[in-house]
């Protein structure tokens, strides 16, 4: 088991914040971390560049009143050690980096697992529908609808009464 470690950043620490808002399963911070790296392993490139551009915006966007921990410990499974050092082979190629610090890889592997979690957040309903339509495309259809009010829409807008009605009982 290979342990990474480093001095806790306030990026860091609010990237833990808002992953811990969106994922309510009470998995540990190496648990995580594992998670981070199996979503990494499948990035294609010029995706580390993007993601460093907006590493760099997100921390510029931090609240002033994060409370940082001294440091910051996660553990790489047995079975990910060999993605790990894949994905870490990757940064280092793409940033034309020769040693990234831990906290570093961490910082921008978090940053990625935290926008993965936000995307499937986002996904309303079956995946297997026409396509993967998100909460907020939904109701901006549904306005849309309401608010056009054409006569071509009359049934869809009945239907939808529907099911609204059926899913309130």
């Amino acid at each position: 088991m290979l342990v990474k470690s480093c001095v806790c950043s306030a990026c860091l620490a609010y990237e833990e914040i808002l992953i811990n808002e969106i994922d309510l399963n009470n998995y540990s911070r190496s648990v995580r971390f594992n998670d981070a790296i199996e979503k990494a392993k499948s990035l294609s490139d010029g995706a580390w560049e993007e993601l460093l551009s907006e590493l760099n915006e997100f921390k510029k966007r931090l609240p002033s009143h994060i409370e940082i921990p001294q440091s910051f410990k996660v553990k790489v499974e047995d079975d990910m050690e060999e993605t790990f050092h894949k994905v870490e082979n990757n940064i280092k190629r793409e940033l034309k980096l020769s040693k990234p610090r831990t906290r570093f890889l961490i910082e921008i592997l978090f940053l990625h697992y935290l926008n993965c979690l936000k995307k499937n957040t986002m996904i309303v309903g079956n995946k297997q529908s026409f396509s993967d339509l998100t909460g907020p495309d939904m109701v901006k259809r549904l306005v849309q609808i309401l608010l056009l009010n054409r006569a071509q829409d009359r049934d869809t807008i009945e239907s939808i009464k529907i099911i609204l009605l059926q899913w309130e009982e």
